[in-house]
């Protein structure tokens, strides 16, 4: 994990550092490790950091969670429910009190092999989770407010995201991109 700090408190707008904050708030009390990904990561730093104009094609926030097994995955979940976010149909996405939603995608020892996570029972809701703890490691630290501060991994790992992308579409996984990644710290 690299040191280096970008401060973007004060610049997030209030809806999307609320949700932040609750689910850091509910990871860190289970004292379960986890990072932003996807569009949120890249434009927290991109645009509140450096002031790119960026669009997005979706509003929801993705988290990865690294849990040791399914249990911890399921009370994260379960303590999410609690504090007002809602399910929905698909295991990994949950609504949020502000109109968005936010899909927490498991990793760690919940994959047999680093690459994948197969939700039980059946294991038919499968993701690709190739990156993830290199992502998780190799993160730089962004303040949002003064109390919470997000880890974000370097974005000049595009080379290694557009291989994973591509081979995750070759073989018709779902793909989550390992170098738009944000950590909650």
């Amino acid at each position: 994990m690299t040191s280096t700090s970008l401060d973007i408190s004060n610049k997030i707008d209030p809806n999307t550092l609320a949700v932040l904050q609750s689910v850091a708030g509910a990871a860190q009390h289970l004292g379960i490790p986890f990072f932003v990904i996807g569009a949120t990561a890249r434009e927290l730093v991109l645009h509140h950091y450096y002031g790119a104009k960026i669009t997005r094609a979706t509003q929801d926030l993705d988290f990865a969670i690294q849990v040791p097994d399914w249990s911890a995955f399921e009370t994260l979940k379960t303590n999410l429910l609690a504090s007002g976010f809602s399910e929905t149909k698909t295991p990994h996405r949950l609504n949020t009190t502000k109109g968005g939603w936010i899909d927490l995608v498991p990793f760690g020892s919940v994959s047999d092999d680093g690459k994948a996570v197969a939700w039980p029972p059946k294991g038919d809701v499968v993701m690709n989770i190739l990156g993830f703890s290199e992502a998780f490691e190799h993160a730089l630290q962004v303040k949002i407010d003064d109390s919470e501060r997000l880890f974000n991994e370097e974005i000049t790992n595009r080379s290694l995201k557009e291989l994973i992308r591509e081979s995750c579409e070759t073989s018709g996984q779902y793909a989550r991109e390992p170098s738009k990644a944000i950590r909650l710290h």
